[in-house]
């Protein structure tokens, strides 16, 4: 069930991970501007928010497996139906059709994640998604410049089908309550806690994402050339994945409050060089920037989903992540139409940095009791 959650995650994810990849292709070939490529990016992001709060009472209806069909099968549809459609407009809203079903599909895969080994589970995924999208970004500019700007969509609705094949391996009955609520009395879930979890994530990926979107779109900006950028890219892409098999090796430990904190620290620094104009510099940045984003989205993800009913925290996780990355890429594109792509990376600064000081109180809390636990004298 874990590895078929691992999967599915990566799969769906994809389109995201290859964000900046698919954007340069659009950007060159349909000449959309600015706003209306932060409007791509935020399009499929959108849904997914949609897709995983529809996917919370559909588990509870049906089953975590029902979500998996019915989202995968959605986003293949709407993979193929963006290589087949010729306005912005109609790849938009594919783009969001597309998104729900992400979302559907996601919403069960977190659930599972949010079970047990929850910091293993989410590196795992990420470690997949890093991989996966260092083959495909360095596939995309030669697929588009043979085939066309729509093979890449035929690409990623191929791509989904091993996601399709392990749906079986979802479970079938309707989520309850999970293992740790059934442990003597239910505890009461800490509201507040709860609501900084969500909040620290979305503000991670609201940065996250909407700096994202841009980094290949700043580098041409600064002149460098379309291969120097693809470049940087994969090599950033490739940092990513090796940085996914750290945190899967360390597991529980990346929630710990130093590991964070350095790690946020490293992203902002990262993120305030990557408008250099200097390609050496350029591409250090761009790797500097994607090596410590595993460490905070798993630290997030395992601060979150230490919490009372872990595997619905989980799901809201799964929302929360994508509501971050459906506001960033827009607000990001309408500060770089205005202002240029250079200052696309205090989208990045700001709620990256805000990420770090919300979940700080909701660490230090678990800290608390994981310490009173360990205290012989509160036994």
């Amino acid at each position: 069930m874990r590895v078929a959650a691992v999967v599915t995650g990566t799969v769906n994810l994809l389109i995201l991970g290859t964000l900046p990849a698919i954007v340069d292709v659009l950007a060159k070939y349909l000449d959309l501007k600015a706003a209306a490529l932060g409007t791509y990016g935020s399009a499929d992001v959108a849904g997914i928010t949609v897709g995983s709060l529809v996917g919370i009472p559909l588990m509870r209806a049906s089953s975590p497996r029902t979500a998996v069909v019915l989202g995968l099968t959605s986003l293949m549809a709407a993979d193929l139906g963006s290589a087949a459609v010729s306005t912005a407009a109609s790849l938009i809203a594919l783009r969001a059709a597309g998104g729900i079903g992400t979302g559907l599909s996601l919403a069960a895969s977190y659930y599972v994640y949010g079970l047990e080994h929850q910091e293993r589970n989410y590196a795992a995924c990420t470690l997949g998604q890093t991989g996966l999208a260092f083959v495909v970004m360095m596939a995309i500019p030669s697929l588009a410049d043979s085939f066309g700007w729509r093979a890449p969509f035929v690409c990623l609705a191929a791509l989904v089908l091993p996601g399709l094949m392990l749906a079986r391996h979802f479970p079938v009955q309707p989520t309850v309550a999970s293992p740790k609520e059934t442990n003597g009395v239910r505890p009461q879930n800490p509201v507040g806690l709860l609501s900084l979890g969500i909040a620290s994530i979305t503000a991670f990926f609201m940065g996250q994402g909407g700096l994202w979107t841009y980094l290949g779109q700043i580098g041409v900006a600064k002149g460098f050339s379309g291969a120097f950028v693809a470049t940087s890219l994969s090599i950033c892409a490739a940092v990513g994945f090796l940085s996914s098999i750290v945190v899967l090796a360390l597991g529980p430990r990346v929630t710990a409050r130093i590991a964070l904190a350095g790690s946020v620290a490293v992203n902002l620094v990262a993120a305030f060089a990557a408008t250099t104009r200097v390609p050496l510099i350029y591409a250090l940045a761009l790797a500097l920037y994607y090596a410590p984003l595993p460490f905070i989205a798993t630290g997030l993800f395992g601060a979150i989903t230490r919490l009372p009913s872990p595997g619905r925290a989980a799901a809201y996780a799964s929302t929360a992540t994508f509501a971050g990355y459906t506001i960033g890429p827009v607000s990001a594109g309408l500060i770089a139409e205005h202002l240029g792509f250079g200052a696309v990376r205090w989208v990045d600064i700001v709620f990256v940095g805000l990420a770090g000081v919300l979940v700080w109180p909701l660490l230090a809390r678990q800290r608390e009791t994981a310490d009173a636990a360990s205290d012989p004298g509160c036994t």
